[in-house]
């Protein structure tokens, strides 16, 4: 009973945390609409954004991020790409950063917990998302700049269209995703 109990005011304690978060635009829940990062992310997925990641650090390669979209203001979810600094390119569907083919994580069956089999996903950056109009490569991203790409890019409108996003349009990493 003593360990029910235990169990009991510990959930109820983190539903408390985890409400006073929200309330203070800490930790904001939010469903997906879209499939730009499926299949990691699905629409329909409901996760939770942490506001404050990227006070304490800076967004590294391959991380996810939710971002401010630079065509209008909603939030995006996408994988940044390129960082800071770089220069960065698309060549046959791969990412090319000053000049070097980056290897994406996604593409090895440890990144999804799974044997790899014909099911396991590779990641592959189409010249042109559907009916999109897409820049032309390179960019060279200024001090305060990333570049982000969805997984998914046959339907991801990102920074082939937009172009290098600056870090301000940043808002916090997903968290929770279910």
């Amino acid at each position: 009973m003593r360990r029910v109990i235990s169990y009991t005011v510990g959930i109820l304690c983190l539903s408390l945390i985890l409400r006073t978060w929200v309330a203070l635009g800490v930790v904001e829940p939010v469903r997906v609409l879209g499939n730009s990062m499926s299949p990691l992310i699905q629409e329909g997925d409901a996760l939770l954004i942490d506001r404050t990641a990227c006070l304490w650090s800076t967004p590294g390669r391959w991380q996810t991020v939710v971002l401010l979209s630079p065509a209008g203001a909603e939030l995006c979810i996408k994988r940044i790409v390129g960082l800071p600094g770089e220069e960065i390119d698309i060549r046959q569907g791969s990412v090319v950063v000053d000049g070097r083919r980056l290897t994406h994580p996604l593409s090895t069956p440890q990144a999804w917990g799974a044997p790899r089999n014909d099911e396991t996903p590779e990641i592959y950056y189409l010249p042109r998302a559907s009916g999109q109009r897409l820049r032309k490569g390179p960019w060279r991203l200024k001090e305060d700049e990333y570049f982000v790409l969805g997984d998914n890019s046959s339907v991801s409108i990102d920074s082939r269209a937009w172009g290098p996003i600056p870090e301000r349009l940043i808002v916090g990493i997903p968290v929770g995703v279910r």
